[in-house]
């Protein structure tokens, strides 16, 4: 039997590591009979283990797209396997969900199988927000995403749509739960044994920000926008071993979330195995710096965010830009510390990203 393997997301549950796990055992799973194509966009991509979007982005945008790369590939003995967040989203929104399964039969493969990981919503809504502020220039309030979050919603509109059709199977896990077995979760969906993969060699890989790192990344991204996303990858890329701290807002916020959530929450929770079930656990508020910690950053930060303001400060200078049109954030490209995690094609100046 040759499958459709679609690891769809969602966001902030552990994509990255799962992608690295994949992309670096590319010939481990070739010999098991799976295929883990590279992206289209860059052929050596198992050479860089650190974050990026997967192999499935392409394919994930319209049905198109992915019956092109369907075509385009042989059909490997156990099944092709492809990675991406944007499937989520597509998938879950789709207005002939039945498509998937039908394009797949028509390039020859047996079935679909999705593994979709889900998390504990006042932990995904932190982790969210701080990805927010990372990679999309983001500058809104902590507690304004808690008030827009949604994901569970979506969820349940997923598995309604996919869940019970014939040629589709489903494998959901819980990453609040199983966020330490993460390879034993891929392998399980695989029918591959946990030691059969070579874990990734990065040991921590899209790690968030510490307290210091997320006000300075606040106050760059008011300046330029997403462009300011250069500080973020710069420090998690060099200093992946730094700790990171989690924001939260006040538990009533948190509560009005789960509260507004609740009847959606119910109804998957009804539907999910007791260990994959949401919590409702309430955090700790956090979001300002303590009293006592320090406001400064560690000697090595500094050092990355010298190096990375300097590099682009100096392109700035040869530049020699003269036109009044041409300014700062039009310049800084993202292509200092990870590249292939630029916004490819973007070169709007945007300011203050909101959600």
């Amino acid at each position: 039997m040759s499958r459709l393997l679609l690891h769809i997301g969602h966001s902030k549950t552990g994509t990255s590591f799962l992608q690295a796990l994949l992309r670096e055992n590319r010939s481990v799973l070739a010999r098991h009979g799976y295929d883990y194509p590279p992206p289209s966009w860059q052929e050596n991509e198992e050479d860089n283990a650190e974050i990026g979007q997967g192999n499935g982005l392409v394919a994930a945008q319209t049905p198109k797209a992915m019956q092109a790369l369907l075509l385009d590939r042989p059909r490997p003995d156990r099944g092709l396997i492809l990675s991406s967040e944007e499937f989520f989203p597509q998938l879950a929104t789709a207005s002939d969900p039945e498509r998937l399964g039908r394009l797949a039969i028509e390039a020859g493969y047996d079935k679909v199988s999705i593994l979709l990981a889900i998390r504990d919503p006042v932990s995904h809504a932190a982790s969210l927000w701080m990805q927010y502020v990372k990679r999309a220039g983001g500058t809104a309030p902590l507690e304004r995403f808690f008030e827009l979050y949604t994901v569970p919603d979506l969820v349940l509109r997923f598995l309604d749509a996919y869940d019970g059709q014939l040629n589709v199977s489903i494998k959901l896990f819980n990453y609040s739960r199983h966020k330490a077995h993460l390879t034993d979760r891929l392998a399980d969906w695989l029918g591959l044994e946990a030691q059969d993969l070579n874990a990734p060699r990065a040991p921590r890989i899209n790690r968030g920000l510490t307290r210091a790192e997320t006000e300075l990344q606040l106050a760059l991204n008011t300046e330029i926008g997403r462009r300011g996303r250069i500080l973020s990858d710069a420090l998690c890329s060099a200093l992946p071993e730094v700790t990171a701290h989690a924001a939260y807002p006040a538990k009533c916020v948190q509560a009005a979330m789960l509260d507004r959530l609740s009847p959606t929450l119910g109804r998957l929770n009804s539907r999910l195995e007791p260990d994959e079930r949401y919590q409702d656990t309430l955090h700790e508020p956090m979001t300002l710096l303590p009293q006592n910690e320090t406001n400064f950053l560690s000697q090595h930060q500094l050092r990355v965010v010298v190096s990375v303001l300097g590099h682009e400060i100096r392109n700035l200078l040869k530049s020699k830009v003269d036109s009044a049109r041409e300014t700062l954030y039009e310049s800084l490209d993202g292509t200092v510390f990870t590249a292939e995690n630029s916004i490819k094609g973007s070169t709007e100046p945007e300011r203050g990203g909101q959600p």
